[in-house]
């Protein structure tokens, strides 16, 4: 085989491994996370550790519905606000028509918040993640169909707002 030959095959198992890492993702928020850091922070490495597993696992017991209320005290820095931002957008994939209310302690961190979350939302990555959680799920594909400043709707009936 040849140099092109070889470079098709790889790109074409890079591509299968990168369909099978999101459809991972669409059922386990700590693999969304992995996979949205490099929207939200693009060229910084992702160091992750096992208290990031926990925050997740808590978070995804939150929507199985097996727990209702969780508190995270965690030094700041440690990726709070970014595995929350990732669970509500992640949590979109299986229920669009949820609603929320993000509530940070200032306009800025709120703003920071509404747009990582936008453009978590709006990436090309999030579309194809949509569509692995309509195989797997059931889920009707949805749009969003407000993206203000604070609030973030879905045409399925959610939303987010931010304050």
């Amino acid at each position: 085989m040849d140099d092109f030959a070889h470079a098709r095959r790889r790109w074409k198992l890079y591509s299968a491994l990168a369909e099978l890492a999101d459809s991972i993702a669409v059922v386990s928020l700590a693999a969304f996370v992995k996979r949205a850091w490099h929207i939200l922070n693009p060229g910084r490495r992702l160091v992750w550790n096992w208290h990031h597993t926990v925050a997740c696992d808590h978070l995804e017991a939150i929507t199985r519905k097996q727990i209702r209320k969780v508190i995270f005290n965690m030094p700041p820095g440690n990726m709070k606000t970014t595995i929350k931002n990732c669970w509500i957008v992640w949590e979109m994939l299986q229920f669009p028509e949820y609603r929320y209310i993000s509530v940070s302690y200032s306009d800025e961190l709120s703003k920071k918040s509404a747009l990582d979350r936008r453009r978590i939302l709006g990436s090309e990555w999030y579309r194809g993640m949509r569509r692995h959680a309509e195989r797997i799920f059931g889920v009707p594909y949805w749009n969003l169909s407000s993206e203000a400043v604070h609030e973030v709707a879905t045409t399925r009936g959610g939303w987010i707002l931010a304050t």
